[in-house]
């Protein structure tokens, strides 16, 4: 979730624009819960959690369950949400500048990224938020 972009900039840190929440499930979750979580709340996404992942460096991927690997997965009969997230997020820290954000972006072609605080994921960012921060200067 984005915060109003009105005021921000390319220098500024992804905290200024960052409204924290970010939607998660436990990896032996069914699929269909994870399905139901994301049709409920309308996003194309959950950050799929376990523990060896929350201790990992901030430079190796988030494993996120997206919309197309809930289809595939129910498709192929998966069973649990774990067992069908197979995309992979960077992730950044709300203390990063959104020009650096975006380059990264870019370099690994990427959509969307994870926001990291201490305590976890804080939220996604995506190109898209990054656009509105350039379209509003």
């Amino acid at each position: 979730m984005i915060a109003d972009t009105a005021s921000a900039t390319f220098d500024d840190r992804v905290g200024k624009i960052l409204e924290p929440g970010v939607l998660t499930c436990d990896p032996d979750l069914s699929l269909l819960d994870a399905a139901r979580m994301m049709v409920e709340h309308r996003v194309h996404g959950l950050v799929v959690l376990d523990a060896p992942r929350l201790s990992r460096r901030l430079d190796s991927p988030w494993v996120v369950l997206t919309a197309a690997d809930a289809v595939r997965g129910l498709l192929h009969g998966a069973r649990r949400a774990g067992e069908a997230a197979a995309t992979e997020l960077l992730a950044v820290r709300e203390s990063d500048r959104l020009r650096d954000v975006a380059g990264r972006m870019l370099d690994h072609q990427v959509d969307h990224v994870v926001v990291v605080g201490d305590d976890g994921p804080r939220g996604v960012l995506s190109l898209l938020d990054l656009l509105a921060v350039a379209s509003s200067a």
